[in-house]
């Protein structure tokens, strides 16, 4: 199941779009939410929550998405290079039908920057687009625990 996206958020009117790995276990499993929401009990959507409103960026701009989006359960971000060719076909389509969207947000080095970059690489009409692509961090549990531990020691 493909989670629904919370109706705070701006749907395929979005200007930005937040793009993870995959559906955590609380918003797909037995007793989630069924939604992608940066309202949902989980560190990755508070973070992300907070990291909008500092930005000055509303829900209803931004869109969150998963490269891959059916769930591969918690802690898992590695995809096969199947689930990162089906993510980014599934990427690219709702990417066409995002008429005003204009930064793309990897949150993660892994599959959100594998999925967009070979959606982008197999779909040139969305290179042709000119959409900012973002690079960052994960914002789930432990995904800036690299970055801190390389930051520089003043």
């Amino acid at each position: 199941m493909v989670p629904y996206i919370a109706p705070i958020h701006g749907g395929l009117n979005a200007r930005v779009l937040g793009l993870l790995s995959s559906p955590p276990d609380n918003v797909t499993g037995a007793g989630g939410t069924k939604m992608l929401s940066v309202e949902n009990d989980d560190e990755a959507a508070r973070f992300v929550a907070g990291q909008l409103k500092s930005s000055g960026i509303a829900y209803a701009d931004y869109l969150p998405w998963n490269a891959y989006p059916w769930s591969l359960g918690n802690g898992r971000a590695d995809l096969t290079q199947d689930q990162v060719h089906l993510g980014a076909d599934i990427l690219a389509e709702l990417m066409a039908h995002m008429p005003h969207l204009k930064v793309v947000i990897e949150l993660g080095k892994g599959a959100p920057m594998q999925v967009h970059i070979r959606a982008r690489r197999t779909h040139p009409e969305l290179r042709a687009r000119g959409i900012t692509r973002i690079e960052t961090y994960s914002p789930g549990p432990g995904g800036l625990f690299g970055a801190r531990s390389e930051a520089p020691r003043v």
